[in-house]
């Protein structure tokens, strides 16, 4: 009996497993047990030299985007610098084009003055002179034409008149017009015999108050230079039996015509 037990052992050890013993093994899950003595964690690593490798290329990229930032700097001070200078340049250039243009134009003016006071020393002028009141048949003034320049004067037209007047207007009447046939007055030549009478209304004023004598006028003549030239004139016979020049810048003028 003790045989048939042991043989009866023995082949209960030897029977295989279960196979529904099994399925329910494999379904289980899969406990992790890395980190433990059966299955310890694995760190990896890197080589050193890889390492080494990254962090100089990393620092060769920084140098490299500092290099390219202090460029970019450097570009935009010497880029405002050059534009800069080139305001200060134009500037300079547009303020020596205008000290020059006033250079010039300062001896344009000089030039000029200076011809038109040779002119001026030389041109002629003709004026009004030896002015007498004549109070007889004939009512008004005698007088003469004188060129007191030092050139010729051509004599071209001519107004003159007497008028007696409570208030003288405030620019000239010139009803009277007299045309010369180019008459040439000489440098110190004098036109002598020359007169004007009162208009026949008018004589009956002279002397009642509030009226005055004025003798007014023009001429025109031609100059040696070329130029036209007006020459206006207005006087005053006052109580002091004199004639004595008024009526201001409308009536007294020296200018030239064309």
């Amino acid at each position: 009996m003790l045989a048939i037990a042991l043989s009866s052992d023995a082949q209960s050890q030897r029977r295989p497993p279960n196979q529904n013993e099994t399925q329910r093994a494999q379904q289980l899950p899969a406990i992790d047990q890395r980190g433990t003595s059966e299955a310890p964690l694995v760190v990896k690593v890197l080589p050193t030299d890889d390492a080494e490798e990254k962090s100089k290329q990393e620092a060769a990229d920084r140098d490299a985007k500092h290099q390219l930032d202090t460029n970019t700097f450097r570009l935009g001070i010497v880029t405002v610098a050059v534009a800069f200078l080139q305001v200060v340049a134009i500037g300079l250039q547009a303020l020596f084009l205008w000290l020059a243009f006033r250079a010039t134009t300062i001896a344009a003016e000089a030039a000029r003055d200076s011809a038109n006071s040779s002119v001026r020393a030389q041109r002629p002028y003709l004026y009004i002179t030896g002015i007498e009141f004549v109070a007889g048949e004939a009512v008004g003034a005698t007088y003469r034409i004188e060129n007191i320049g030092n050139t010729p004067a051509i004599l071209q037209k001519s107004s003159t008149e007497i008028r007696c007047l409570a208030v003288l207007p405030i620019s000239p009447d010139y009803s009277a017009q007299r045309t010369w046939p180019d008459r040439i007055v000489y440098s110190r030549e004098v036109i002598a015999g020359m007169t004007c009478t009162v208009p026949t209304n008018e004589k009956t004023l002279l002397g009642a108050a509030g009226f005055t004598p004025y003798f007014y006028g023009y001429f025109v003549f031609l100059d040696a230079f070329g130029k036209t030239r007006r020459t206006g004139f207005c006087y005053a016979f006052g109580g002091d039996k004199a004639f004595s020049r008024v009526g201001g810048p409308a009536y007294n003028y020296d200018i030239e015509v064309f």
